[in-house]
Formats: structure tokens, C-alpha cells, sequence
């Protein structure tokens, strides 16, 4: 189980698009799709250690497979079409292969943003304790993506293509919007 819902009333209220759940949850669920269906359990602490460095305790990473590969890399290909050319367009300026998805809730509530690119899965969300508007207009991709510290990946890291393994993964076909109608 990607998420973790206790009950059967918030799986039927996930479905339908109107459960809370954390960012946390969220950025570990989306975690899957770079990573051929795998998932990293989250950890706050990695590791503890000394003043001399030496190290008190270690974390290491938990991983559970929860989708197939062939799922995964379908994901990503679907992932990729707001940072192409919907909602997540600033994704572009990252200038590496990237996916992800903007949200928005009713009456511009809560605002979020999860992205990720081969190696780096990031979230934000923007919103009140209280379930109070942030304001007209204030979706995903204005209030939240901005926040997301891409540039310091762009400057650090090299560049890293999505992984294809052995076997042919079916890719989807690209969307005109100049043809499709939504």
C-alpha cells in the first residue's frame, strides 16, 4: 500500500478526490513512479552520530515494491504531460526530464505541487490549518510550484535520464491540444 488510510471511509473518499492526506504520504507515493515501482519509505532521521562523527544510530532506507515496473514508467510518461504543457510548465526551466502534478482544492483551500525527476522526488503544499480560502486564483501552479528549490539541482547535479530497462515499455501517445478536446 502506497498510502497508508486506516479505515475503509477514507479509501472511498480517496477515490473520489476528497481525502486529507500528508505531504509526506504524497511525496513517498509519487516516489514510486522514478523509481520502477518501488518505494522508499520515508525516515526523518538518517543517521545519528557524535561529536566525533562516529555513528550512534543509522537508518537505513526500507523499500517495498507496490507497482509493477511496466505501471511505473507508464506513470512517468503520463507525469510528464503538465510539465510539457499544462499546469507545471515552470518545471521546464529545470532544463532536465521532469514530471509531475499541480492540485488545487475546492474554493482555492490548499494548493500543492509534486515533482520529480530521475533521481529527486519533491512536494509543496500551501494552505491553512483551518480550511480557509488562500485566495481567488491561487492554484497549485501559482502558489505552490514556485517554491520548489529546482534551481539548486540544476546548478549541482548532472543530468539524468529516466531509466529503461530491458523490455520494450509501451509508450503513450503525445496529445495535441490544438486537436483534443478535454
Amino acid at each position: 500500500r502506497p498510502l497508508r488510510m486506516s479505515t475503509r471511509r477514507e479509501m472511498l473518499r480517496f477515490a473520489l478526490g476528497a481525502a486529507d492526506v500528508t505531504l509526506m504520504e504524497m511525496v513517498s507515493a509519487y516516489s514510486v513512479f522514478p523509481n520502477d515501482g518501488v518505494r522508499f519509505v520515508p525516515q526523518m532521521i538518517r543517521r545519528v552520530t557524535d561529536s566525533e562523527g562516529t555513528v550512534l544510530e543509522e537508518n537505513l532506507p526500507e523499500l517495498r515494491d507496490v507497482i509493477t515496473a511496466e505501471t511505473a514508467r507508464i506513470m512517468v510518461d503520463l507525469m510528464q504531460e503538465p510539465v510539457r504543457s499544462g499546469t507545471a510548465t515552470k518545471v521546464q526551466e529545470l532544463k532536465r526530464p521532469a514530471a509531475g502534478k499541480t492540485g488545487t482544492t475546492n474554493d482555492f483551500t490548499d494548493a500543492w505541487f509534486i515533482g520529480y525527476t530521475p533521481s529527486l522526488v519533491a512536494g509543496v503544499w500551501v494552505g491553512f490549518d483551518e480550511k480557509v480560502t488562500l485566495g481567488d486564483k491561487e492554484t497549485g501552479g501559482k502558489a505552490a510550484l514556485p517554491l520548489v528549490r529546482f534551481r539548486r539541482l540544476r546548478a549541482r547535479s548532472p543530468v539524468w535520464h529516466w531509466r529503461r530497462r530491458r523490455g520494450r515499455i509501451p509508450r503513450l501517445p503525445r496529445r495535441n491540444p490544438r486537436t483534443t478536446r478535454t
